[in-house]
């Protein structure tokens, strides 16, 4: 059964839309079909990690609500003073399930069969390990009010070289991070996809 991303009964927002939640998409330029296949590719990726490492603790986050309480933290600008935080927390725990798995090789073993990989392929998923790995401690360092890490993990995603923690803690540069993440895992054909649709065989469509 699919799950119903778009909240009902939301009170109006401050955008156009005068719904947070569209509010929240408009606002980094997120589509909605792109929040659902990434809360359906993470779903599928904690059911192949939960799979490939039965001995671990049990991965019980729940992605659609990831995804829905950060789109909707989004929407809530001009309205929660804390709207970066609660954005930032929703995606970080995305990610939780992996936080500690530093080592890329150590990462992707545990999802499946490196050898379904051609060489190229095996190459991007350890650049998006890294990547995703950097977006957690970026999304971190916003929960937790850190200036100095915000803004290194910002130059880290970006490769800016900007001046200022003033310049990189901005509010565009936020959802510039934001709207990013989504699109990088979003991407067709990105290994995320190959290693979740070609080793669990799962109930969640891509």
């Amino acid at each position: 059964m699919e799950y119903d991303i778009v909240p009902k009964g939301i009170p109006v927002g401050t955008g156009g839309s005068k719904h947070i939640f569209k509010d929240g998409l408009s606002s980094a330029g997120i589509s909605l079909g792109g929040v659902k296949r990434v809360y359906r590719l993470f779903s599928e990726l904690y059911l192949v990690t939960q799979n490939k490492n039965k001995k671990g603790k049990p991965i019980t986050n729940d992605a659609p609500r990831h995804v829905r309480g950060a789109v909707f933290a989004l929407g809530s600008e001009g309205l929660n003073d804390e709207w970066k935080e609660h954005t930032a927390s929703s995606l970080r725990e995305m990610l939780h399930p992996w936080k500690d798995l530093r080592v890329v090789a150590t990462y992707a073993k545990q999802l499946c069969d490196e050898s379904q990989l051609s060489s190229k392929e095996k190459t991007e998923l350890e650049r998006i390990c890294n990547r995703l790995y950097t977006y957690y401690e970026y999304f971190s360092c916003i929960v937790h009010h850190e200036p100095a890490g915000i803004c290194f993990k910002y130059r880290e995603l970006t490769n800016e070289t900007l001046g200022s923690y003033e310049e990189c803690i901005t509010s565009e540069k936020f959802k510039l991070v934001v709207a990013t993440y989504f699109n990088e895992v979003n991407v067709k054909g990105n290994p995320w996809h190959l290693y979740s649709c070609t080793c669990s065989h799962s109930a969640y469509s891509i």
